[in-house]
């Protein structure tokens, strides 16, 4: 290609754009839009976040406020963050969107943790065990052991916290730390970190036992099966100290840990507790030869039926006849 022929591209090309800068390629109506602010608004529409996201956005905003300058953020903020992030999560949970969940509850963990580092150089307080075990239970799911397994280790650092605070007499009713000698005892809605060992749980003691249940079946999922029998341990101990050693809610108790035992393969382990929640529902339900047979107490009578056979002891057992009660039980 020539010079010349160069130069009169260059020349053709310097016209339209001039033309171009004179005559707007826009509408009178799209610049109408575009200068109130709404142009292209039906577009926008298509892009907007999820409130899912918005919360997560939201506290995104907040952990970069904690880092530049702490004292722009207010606590009444950070919980109200907190609680909604903790909604959303919990409702992603039961619809089996785990990855939601799991974006929600950490972010929740991470403003928690930033927050109480920054105004109370703490990283952990009670109070953040909903969000270790959502933690735990959606690393799990997601697949992400190893990541579950470090906040498994905070959630049970909290719980065994508590335990012994509790087993030390300083829960009463709910975890309540009391003012060391010397000191005047905390101003009320202050951070309570409950003892010298760390923080603590400020709950009541048959909230207490529910969260050592959920970390016990917590540690059995992730192969830890010596802290999974200590933990429910602990729960029954904690269930009869509530409801009294004959109830029939800490029957319901015993026959959990005694579910845990079959699932295992360690059943003599469950064949004492078995017996246990029979002798409690015959005490309130009546045994197999009461007027109206109870189906709790055939299931049992079932389930040691199924225990003594895979020991290998139906017939030996002072409960040999224990299918044939099961099955009256039943059909009646």
């Amino acid at each position: 290609m020539s010079v010349l022929s160069l130069i009169g591209l260059h020349v053709k090309n310097r016209k339209e754009m001039s033309v171009r800068r004179v005559d707007p390629t826009q509408t009178p109506e799209e610049r109408q839009q575009m200068l109130a602010g709404a142009f292209a608004a039906e577009r926008r529409a298509g892009f907007r976040l999820s409130a899912d996201h918005e919360r997560v956005s939201e506290a995104l905003t907040l952990l970069q406020r904690l880092e530049d300058f702490k004292g722009s953020v207010q606590a009444a903020e950070v919980q109200r963050t907190r609680l909604l992030l903790r909604v959303g999560a919990i409702e992603a949970y039961t619809q089996q969107r785990y990855s939601d969940a799991l974006l929600q509850v950490l972010h929740s963990y991470l403003l928690a943790r930033s927050f109480y580092t920054s105004y109370q150089s703490m990283p952990l307080e009670g109070e953040m065990v909903p969000e270790l075990l959502l933690l735990t239970k959606c690393c799990g799911l997601v697949g992400r052991l190893e990541q579950g397994k470090q906040f498994l280790d905070e959630l049970r650092f909290i719980v065994e916290n508590t335990l012994i605070y509790v087993a030390s007499g300083g829960g009463g009713g709910g975890a309540k730390a009391s003012a060391p000698p010397g000191k005047a005892p905390a101003a009320a809605g202050s951070i309570n970190r409950g003892s010298v060992q760390g923080p603590v749980m400020s709950v009541e003691k048959h909230v207490l036992a529910a969260v050592v249940s959920s970390l016990a079946e917590l540690c059995s999922l992730y192969g830890q099966p010596e802290n999974a029998n200590l933990f429910y341990e602990k729960y029954i101990i904690l269930m009869k100290d509530v409801y009294g050693a004959d109830s029939l809610t800490v029957s319901d108790a015993l026959n959990t840990v005694a579910l845990f035992f079959f699932q295992t393969r360690q059943y003599a382990e469950a064949v004492p507790l078995v017996e246990q929640v029979l002798d409690i529902r015959k005490k309130h339900l009546g045994d197999f030869d009461s007027p109206q047979p109870n189906p709790r107490v055939a299931d049992c009578y079932a389930n040691l039926g199924l225990l003594y056979r895979l020991l290998g002891k139906e017939q030996t057992h002072r409960f040999s006849r224990i299918p044939k009660v099961a099955s009256l039980l039943f059909i009646g």
